[in-house]
């Protein structure tokens, strides 16, 4: 089949479809809006670049693209939305990733994204999701005010894609979510990571993709990370912020 079908919209988003019918859920078998069109609305509301949970909501009933792109049936509330994706496990979601990024290895349009010795390059950053003074959880990252004492709980997630300097394309893949546990620690302060001495984060992070035989292959653009620019790569390319090889264990 010609690649330009294999990754059409209409494929991969029932490639993803298909993953998302796989995910647990635990509520009750008559609930009305169904897992997979919780998860697909979620897909929706980022593609469609909605500015929040409340502007795509606006869409429920005017448009019809949520049916004919996205295969969604029911499409949730902001307010549906919210309770029925705080219960999924992320490692659930986990298997759609992988099988888009199987789709550019079958179609070898990943093979475009070859760079700097056979390697891919992948461009890892930091974002947060939530935050506050008095909900938290076990997995909550604190921040203490040296002044005040005061405790803020929050969250934050390692993102990574795939990037080429020559292409506007990017390939993502599976975030991980920063989490403090009993035997390790990734602290973050002024934006940066600091690794803890059990498990540093780019380790943490990229396992998720070292089953697809792609960790061993990709090196990583860091945040707030300099090393010198190698020698043989031609100007205007500049790579001050690539760490190395990661040597993650599948």
């Amino acid at each position: 089949m010609a690649a330009n079908k294999l990754l059409s919209a209409d494929r991969l988003f029932a490639l993803v479809r298909a993953n998302f019918e796989q995910v647990t859920d635990q509520r009750a078998e008559n609930a009305k809006i169904s897992m997979p069109d919780a998860l697909m609305s979620g897909l929706a509301m980022f593609s469609l670049k909605d500015p929040s949970l409340l502007a795509f909501d606006e869409r429920r009933t005017t448009d019809s693209n949520l049916g004919s792109i996205y295969g969604v049936e029911e499409v949730p509330g902001d307010t549906q939305m919210r309770t029925i994706l705080d219960d999924v496990d992320p490692r659930e979601i986990s298997p759609a990733f992988r099988d888009v990024v199987r789709q550019l290895q079958r179609t070898r349009e990943l093979d475009k994204f070859v760079f700097l010795g056979g390697s891919y390059l992948v461009s890892l950053d930091g974002t947060g999701y939530f935050s506050s003074k008095t909900i938290h959880c076990s997995s909550c990252m604190e921040k203490v005010n040296k002044k005040t004492g005061e405790v803020t709980y929050y969250h934050q997630l390692m993102g990574g894609v795939i990037i080429h300097p020559n292409l506007r394309e990017v390939i993502p893949l599976m975030p991980e979510p920063i989490l403090k546990h009993p035997e390790w620690l990734i602290v973050t302060g002024n934006g940066s990571l600091i690794e803890s001495p059990h498990t540093p984060g780019k380790k943490r992070w990229i396992c998720p993709i070292s089953g697809d035989g792609l960790a061993r292959r990709c090196r990583l653009d860091w945040p707030d990370v300099t090393i010198s620019q190698p020698g043989n790569l031609p100007p205007p390319v500049t790579f001050q912020r690539i760490m190395g090889y990661c040597n993650c264990s599948a």
